[in-house]
């Protein structure tokens, strides 16, 4: 889950959300404002080359004003078309205010949508690095429509600042569709669903836009290890459930054990089809433990084919919206 404002300190029970983070790169004219801990940590990734993957994840940037003070937050998404991109709810959430668990978040709790920048490379092969801004080689897309479940984040309880608890992950429902105002250019790539979950022990790729240093991680610079870079790694399917899937690298000198943190909220698990299909099977959510960097425990996706009908269109019936209108904006 992403904390916006603090540092999220104390963790209940075994869970925490993934997160988006907070405050290591950004773009011009914005001050930074350092909220994340050394705790959290991605596992052994390396920074994206391919074109294939850079095609179809974008970073979500959240700029925001807090006390005086702007910071950045990112997340990462998948792109469905040239318009539409599914991200965790988490992502878009403002989450600073107490929430029971089993109290359902409304359209106020919604970030503004004029907060939000959708990020893709313009060289495919050169993966979108806010640490090294290079903003001609960026384009950057607006967002016109927030859709998140209505009953996003129902089997949490959030305390703001003081932390949060997943006390149901069966209504966790954290999942959200952004629409943008213009199309995405010709050159990007779009994901397709999977029908049906991943075998157990299938390996998959895991991307997202997280961090990859601290305790845990084999290797990483002070430039490449920091967040707000695309990175990938292979992992394998561990376990899965009613509507999340399980995914964590193998643990050996070479590799490490590779899974998710924070940084990476919303960004994909793809199997790659035999006719070269990338296969969304996963929304990166939450990770068991209460550090990224244990290894051996593996990292929690949401299963895109347990929501594939509220992604083909289910979202327009069946969400809290929020669009750049001036009547529905904050």
């Amino acid at each position: 889950m992403k904390n916006i404002y603090s540092i999220l300190v104390a963790l209940l029970f075994s869970y925490f959300l993934v997160g988006c983070n907070s405050g290591a790169g950004y773009p011009a004219n914005q001050t930074s404002v350092d909220t994340h801990g050394s705790a959290f940590l991605i596992q052994n990734g390396i920074v994206v080359n391919e074109s294939a993957l850079n095609a179809r994840i974008p970073l979500i940037y959240h700029s925001i004003n807090h006390n005086g003070q702007s910071a950045s937050i990112t997340c990462s998404g998948t792109l469905l078309d040239a318009q539409t991109i599914v991200t965790a709810a988490h992502c878009v959430l403002d989450m600073q205010d107490y929430k029971a668990a089993g109290e359902n978040y409304t359209e106020s709790s919604i970030v503004a949508t004029n907060s939000l920048r959708v990020i893709l490379p313009v060289n495919l092969t050169q993966a979108v690095n806010l640490n090294q801004p290079e903003q001609t080689n960026w384009n950057v897309y607006h967002v016109a429509t927030i859709y998140v479940h209505k009953e996003a984040l129902n089997g949490v309880a959030v305390y703001g600042s003081s932390g949060f608890n997943i006390v149901e992950k069966s209504k966790l429902n954290d999942i959200a569709i952004l629409k943008l105002t213009t199309p995405v250019a010709n050159q990007y790539q779009f994901a397709k669903l999977a029908t049906s979950n991943p075998a157990l022990g299938q390996s998959e790729i895991i991307a997202g836009f997280g961090v990859n240093q601290g305790n845990g991680v084999i290797s990483a610079d002070s430039a490449n290890g920091a967040s707000n870079v695309l990175r990938m790694a292979y992992a394998s399917v561990q376990k899965i459930d009613a509507t999340y899937i399980y995914v964590g690298g193998s643990s050996d000198q070479q590799q490490g054990y590779s899974k998710n943190c924070d940084g990476d909220s919303g960004g994909p698990d793809f199997i790659i089809a035999d006719n070269g299909d990338y296969i969304l099977t996963g929304i990166h959510s939450f990770n068991d433990g209460n550090v990224c960097g244990v290894t051996n425990l593996p990292s929690a996706s949401l299963s895109a084919a347990s929501y594939q009908d509220w992604i083909k269109g289910g979202y327009l019936q069946d969400s809290l919206i929020l669009d750049s209108s001036p009547a529905s904006s904050k």
